[in-house]
């Protein structure tokens, strides 16, 4: 666990308390430092179309479970771990709906975009194709690390491992990534 220090601690303990009591105004307090973040984790966990529905439902959770969070701890990794886990969910029943829908309909073409724009699509598709092929724990580890800014020790505490496994498993990300889109990041040097 890391500690957050005396007056944050006391202010989150307050809102927390009201929060607990069903105050709204407490829990979206409680919680607004923390949307963007938990935007960008939903987001390259799964597929950005379901990040916003991922926030939503874990927000929705952590309402639901805010006598589970550890006050004195980062909210931040709590709410975090909870997106992460909700995000595998529903990306796993999209790929399922987008498989079935896929042999139904018919495909289209897109209508021509600037060249740039499909460079910036396709490198952003493989960046999202490269993170999606990384065994989960590795790659929750390294969104977590990157795009939460999470400490190892927060990282250990979400994913429940130790600090020098989350350390192994970030470092392993970057270089599986660095290997697969090696093309892209020398194009930009």
């Amino acid at each position: 666990m890391v500690p957050i220090d005396d007056a944050k601690r006391a202010r989150e303990a307050s809102l927390l308390a009201r929060a607990q009591r069903g105050e709204d105004a407490a829990f979206e307090q409680l919680v607004r430092p923390h949307l963007s973040m938990m935007r960008r984790v939903a987001n390259r966990m799964g597929s950005a179309v379901l990040a916003e529905d991922v926030v939503q439902e874990a927000l929705l959770i952590a309402s639901q479970r805010l006598s589970d969070y550890q006050a004195g701890t980062r909210l931040g990794s709590w709410l975090a771990a909870i997106v992460s886990r909700r995000a595998v969910t529903l990306s796993r029943g999209q790929f399922r709906r987008a498989r079935r829908e896929a042999t139904a309909a018919s495909t289209g073409e897109l209508p021509a975009t600037p060249e740039q724009l499909v460079r910036g699509l396709q490198a952003s598709e493989r960046v999202a194709a490269a993170l999606q092929s990384l065994p989960a724990k590795r790659r929750e580890a390294a969104i977590l690390r990157f795009d939460a800014a999470m400490s190892y020790a927060e990282i250990a505490q979400a994913l429940d491992t130790s600090e020098a496994s989350c350390r192994v498993l970030v470092y392993l990300a970057v270089k599986a990534l660095k290997s697969e889109l090696s093309d892209l990041l020398s194009e930009n040097k």
